[in-house]
């Protein structure tokens, strides 16, 4: 999980990348703003935690506010669950 911030006009993301083959860059899963309000991370961007729970299972919980511009639910091998919550 990794934020990034592109300048004065856009805002803080937070992205989640799941690259399972490292050198085959695979990309990201889960991208998403807090345009829509809600809770900050740290970071800047939208509140979100990431969670294995099993060897290709990745739970990643968000805040229910952020704007999602990405939301991939497999990539490679690797299934993803998403959970919005309210914080």
């Amino acid at each position: 999980m990794f934020m990034r911030e592109c300048g004065a006009t856009t805002d803080f993301t937070t992205q989640v990348s799941v690259d399972p083959w490292f050198w085959q860059g695979i990309g990201n899963a889960f991208v998403a703003d807090g345009y829509n309000g809600g809770t900050r991370g740290a970071w800047g961007g939208p509140w979100a935690d990431m969670k294995w729970t099993g060897p290709n299972e990745l739970l990643v919980t968000h805040d229910q506010q952020a704007r999602i511009f990405d939301r991939k639910e497999v990539v490679g091998s690797v299934t993803i669950t998403y959970r919005p919550k309210k914080r």
